[in-house]
């Protein structure tokens, strides 16, 4: 059987403690771990990353003096104070056997994201099974160019900050990428949920549609009373989302958008003009 990977652990109550005490979190500073947003490989915390590597990304951590490494070794541990740890990971990850022999304190990355998020005004989530980065990188440019400061973070490296795939801003907007696998965007604290599709997607977590499905029903829920779900009212899994979510949770308002979409962003018009997407929607059809 394929390996699930070590999944989403019961508890960080410890470990944010840890962090807190430490000060590895600054939001006055701006500042979200000891360097920026993204930098999670270094003297006090390590993330495996696997063997498939964007030499460029790993780069520009290694130039802001971050330690990079490319191959597992329980030595990497060795003196760190806390272990930051995708849920893909095995159990067998040499560096995370070691800090649980240590007893290090561990958290996954979706956790220790959902804690630094919490200090946010609004924390937008892009979720769905494809075109989760594509939709981040456009919500980056949009607000800058709207005058807003978001701090953005990114499944992918975004053209219009060089590269990175994160953006450090003002705490007013907290826009970033939400993965369903494993259940990791059960970990988050959104005030507005976006979702672009729902459909059968990493089968080895979620074997039936109805599985991952209901995560994002679950996922949908953890919106506050008059939080936003923006859902794409072309595709159907996201219109049963939307009944559902109506049905248990009608203190949460529906934002459809779409050519079947009812409302302001119905698209009214679209045209690929030199190789760009020109459209209007109905609320906006000037």
């Amino acid at each position: 059987m394929e390996d699930k990977g070590i999944g989403r652990p019961s508890t960080y109550a410890p470990t944010i403690t840890t962090i807190i005490s430490r000060g590895y979190v600054s939001r006055e500073k701006k500042r979200l771990y000891p360097t920026e947003l993204g930098c999670m490989v270094t003297d006090m915390m390590l993330e495996y990353f696997t063997s498939i590597v964007d030499v460029e990304f790993t780069a520009q951590l290694e130039e802001m003096g971050i330690p990079v490494w490319y191959e597992a070794n329980s030595s990497h541990v060795a003196d760190a104070d806390i272990l930051v740890y995708t849920v893909a990971i095995p159990a067998e990850l040499p560096e995370y056997a070691e800090a649980q022999r240590r007893g290090i304190p561990g958290i996954s990355r979706a956790d220790y994201l959902g804690y630094v998020m919490s200090g946010y005004g609004r924390r937008i989530a892009v979720s769905g099974v494809h075109g989760k980065s594509t939709t981040t990188s456009m919500l980056e440019r949009i607000f800058r160019v709207a005058g807003c400061d978001p701090t953005v973070s990114c499944g992918a490296p975004m053209k219009d900050v060089g590269g990175r795939c994160d953006r450090i801003g003002a705490e007013d907007y907290f826009i970033f990428e939400a993965c369903e696998y494993m259940d990791s965007f059960l970990d988050f604290y959104p005030t507005d949920v976006i979702v672009l599709n729902i459909e059968p997607d990493h089968l080895d977590f979620y074997p039936t549609y109805r599985d991952i499905f209901e995560a994002f029903v679950d996922y949908a829920m953890l919106l506050p009373a008059g939080g936003e779900l923006i859902y794409c009212a072309d595709d159907p899994g996201c219109l049963e989302l939307a009944e559902t979510v109506q049905q248990k949770r009608p203190d949460i308002k529906l934002v459809p958008y779409g050519h079947n979409a009812a409302g302001d962003y119905r698209i009214v018009y679209l045209e690929v003009k030199n190789s760009l997407n020109c459209f209007r929607v109905a609320g906006f059809n000037t």
